[in-house]
């Protein structure tokens, strides 16, 4: 049985500029068949899929990972896979990344400050320090919705929160005029497993009707945007990863 609120998707992994030549190409790929039903990410070519199925006999859900090569066609079979309430699964955030220094992918995934680290290989899950600030839910921003999942750059998961650690309840609200400053990202060192916060460009005291903020990589370079009083998308590039200054 599936749980409230499921929805089949598809993946289509082509590449940008072959879209942006001809935008009628289409390559879907069904997740259900796959027995999945959410993309995690990508890396090295290597797609990370989730798959869930509900009992209503728990009133739990099963969840696991499947690692997909679009290119060889070949997927792998259920790895990880853990049980949790059915309640939490809208605020399960998941990041695909690659651990540089021993050569091996990782999935991080947490609920709320509770955060867990999946190595391939090892192929189970492990229980690492919490987050020390939690990232905002972007479920309760209006056009946004999972633009903070955690993206991957460098052997490092980030993700965005604000340094007084405010609660999701109050993000709308204090979303409305925030300074910019009130910012943080939130980096996770896929080798150490150790954390640091990196903060977005200094300077800006004028309080701002903020939108949609997100952090996003583009060309190998870390990204901070928003949406500005309704009127403009404005966009901050970190030209060298973990140093504020550039």
């Amino acid at each position: 049985m599936e749980p409230p609120n499921y929805c089949d998707v598809t993946a289509v992994p082509f590449p940008v500029s072959r879209l942006l030549e001809n935008t009628s190409i289409t390559l879907p790929y069904e997740l259900s068949k796959k027995n999945c039903s959410r993309v995690i990410g990508s890396c090295n070519g290597l797609v990370c899929l989730l798959g869930l199925e509900y009992s209503s006999t728990t009133l739990s859900l099963n969840i696991w990972l499947r690692f997909w090569n679009p290119a060889t066609r070949i997927i792998s079979e259920k790895l990880g896979s853990y049980n949790q309430p059915r309640q939490h699964y809208k605020r399960l955030r998941c990041t695909f990344g690659y651990d540089n220094s021993t050569h091996t992918y990782k999935v991080v995934a947490f609920n709320s400050r509770e955060i867990k680290v999946f190595t391939l290989g090892d192929n189970n899950w492990r229980n690492i320090q919490s987050l020390p600030v939690v990232p905002f839910d972007n479920t309760f921003i209006i056009f946004s919705c999972h633009l903070n999942d955690g993206v991957h750059l460098n052997g490092t998961i980030n993700w965005l929160s604000f340094q007084n650690n405010v609660q999701d309840s109050e993000t709308l609200e204090i979303l409305d005029y925030i300074n910019i400053e009130k910012f943080v990202i939130i980096s996770l060192d896929l080798a150490t497993e150790a954390y640091r916060q990196i903060f977005p460009p200094r300077g800006f005291h004028e309080l701002v009707r903020v939108v949609a903020p997100t952090i996003a990589v583009l060309m190998d370079s870390l990204y901070f945007s928003y949406h500005y009083e309704g009127t403009h998308f404005v966009t901050w590039k970190m030209t060298e990863f973990g140093v504020e200054q550039s």
